[in-house]
């Protein structure tokens, strides 16, 4: 935030403030160049003579709240000013700490959706405060104008935001539903990062839709365990038909002489195709073929059945 009014005939330097407080309510780090007559704004003047009320408890609500206020060295020497004549908490800064700045917005600014013309404005500029060839008045000038232009090309793509509780949903910095279904089920990854980021977007049939895809991953896999490869093409083939293989599969294991292991086996397996088939009676079938649409309520419960599902098949039998 550059401010380069001066507070005595303007409220623009006490707007400015206002905007710099505001813009510390988002996640950001914000810093308030005061650059020419706006170093004004931060030396203690007499209430009557600033336009737009007291600019020091702008001040100093930016600086509690771990952000930074810079008076640049350069400016206050312009008007006779010295650093001690600055109010607490205002830092004076020299040019080529202003520079620096500029390096870091250029770098910043290269990851934002910008014109590329604009970042190149900006590196030019840079080169020019390092050799020294742009007066302190033609800087703010400057500096005051990229700002705006930065502020308008960021007003061009729509910008999305993620509530807190919801971040790691769309960010997932690690796998949603464990390592344990990461490395068994790899092939799921795609589409069950598409169930978080659908998710943290409140696009709740869009969410159940990807899970049911996860969930199909699953039952491939258990098809497999099964052997059932050899009894056909199961790639083509309907979940229903899929489910009723696999049963089929596992009457044929429990059938002959019992052991108690036996009998677990197939009791795990058992549980695992009836709770295929619920999944694809509740939801797969509704959401693969539009017949209904999902709210959040129903999203959340699908998506903590599911995780628990996986979870399981997952685990050795």
């Amino acid at each position: 935030m550059i401010i380069d009014h001066s507070p005595l005939n303007t409220e623009k330097a006490a707007e400015g403030l206002r905007m710099a407080v505001g813009q510390t309510m988002a996640d950001n780090q914000v810093t308030v160049l005061l650059l020419d007559a706006g170093v004004w704004a931060g030396i203690s003047l007499r209430p009557a003579m600033v336009k737009g009320g007291d600019l020091k408890k702008h001040i100093d609500t930016i600086v509690m709240l771990k952000h930074e206020v810079w008076a640049e060295e350069e400016s206050l020497g312009q008007f006779g000013l010295s650093p001690e004549q600055v109010m607490f908490g205002v830092k004076v800064a020299p040019r080529r700490q202003v520079e620096q700045a500029l390096a870091d917005a250029e770098a910043a600014l290269s990851q934002l959706p910008i014109s590329p013309v604009l970042i190149g404005t900006v590196g030019q500029l840079r080169k020019r405060v390092e050799e020294g060839t742009i007066a302190g008045d033609e800087l703010g000038y400057v500096l005051k104008t990229l700002h705006d232009q930065v502020l308008a090309d960021l007003a061009a793509p729509l910008f999305l935001c993620i509530p807190r509780g919801s971040r790691n949903f769309y960010t997932q910095p690690e796998p949603l539903f464990g390592d344990p279904v990461d490395r068994t089920f790899p092939e799921a990854r795609t589409d069950l990062a598409a169930a978080g980021r659908c998710l943290a977007l409140d696009e709740w049939t869009a969410t159940i839709f990807h899970l049911m895809r996860v969930l199909e991953h699953g039952l491939r896999d258990l098809a497999g365990r099964l052997e059932l490869g050899a009894t056909g093409d199961l790639d083509q083939a309907t979940w229903g038909t899929i489910i009723d293989r696999i049963e089929s599969r596992i009457r044929e294991l429990d059938a002959g002489p019992r052991s108690p292991e036996k009998t677990a086996t197939a009791s795990h397996y058992h549980g695992l195709a009836q709770q295929f088939r619920h999944f694809k009676d509740a939801w797969r079938n509704h959401v693969m073929h539009a017949r209904t649409h999902y709210d959040q309520h129903e999203a959340w419960e699908v998506w903590t059945s599911v995780r628990a599902f996986m979870l399981r098949l997952a685990a050795p039998p």
